[in-house]
């Protein structure tokens, strides 16, 4: 009879083992995998106030402060995300690295052929950027450089894509610090 009640306890430890494994697989792919990362930050995000500025880089030595009313959704992994009140507009940033070239970045996620253009901030930072129709891509040479990544979201019915927001990206993009 003992038997018995040894193997019942060693498959519930087994049981409990693969558990806790599986939670700790779980855990990790969040972590890692910019689909988690989103995830987590979806499930963390705030509605900004417009005087609440948000550290990114590796120190948290750049800042971005979202506009009111903006979703906020981050930052994880150096990563932020920026919704619309509206969901028109989304805007991922993230930290890039001062050895990347910022209009090779913009051209790799554009395409070769992108119109990039380069232009000094009120805040006296360097901004490259270009677009391709429902994306805008720019790069804001702060340290670290945040990388931005502007499309069209889901409100998107009238075709007006990114274009009614540019006043408010540029809001985003100078107000890095």
């Amino acid at each position: 009879m003992s038997k018995g009640r040894g193997g019942a306890a060693r498959r519930a430890l087994l049981w409990i083992g693969g558990a806790l494994a599986g939670l700790v697989i779980a855990a990790l792919l969040v972590v890692v995998t910019p689909a988690g990362q989103r995830a987590l930050a979806s499930a963390t995000g705030r509605t900004a106030t417009g005087d609440e500025p948000v550290l990114l880089g590796p120190d948290a030595s750049a800042s971005v402060l979202p506009p009111a009313g903006w979703r906020v959704e981050g930052p994880v992994a150096e990563r932020l995300w920026l919704r619309s009140p509206d969901a028109g507009v989304a805007v991922e940033i993230s930290a890039g690295s001062a050895e990347e070239d910022p209009e090779a970045l913009v051209r790799e996620t554009l395409g070769i052929d992108a119109f990039v253009n380069r232009e000094t901030l009120g805040s006296g930072h360097t901004v490259t950027h270009g677009a391709d129709g429902p994306r805008l891509v720019a790069v804001v040479a702060s340290q670290p450089p945040l990388v931005f990544v502007v499309s069209a979201g889901d409100a998107g019915d009238d075709d007006r894509g990114i274009e009614v927001y540019r006043p408010a990206i540029a809001g985003i993009l100078e107000s890095v610090s």
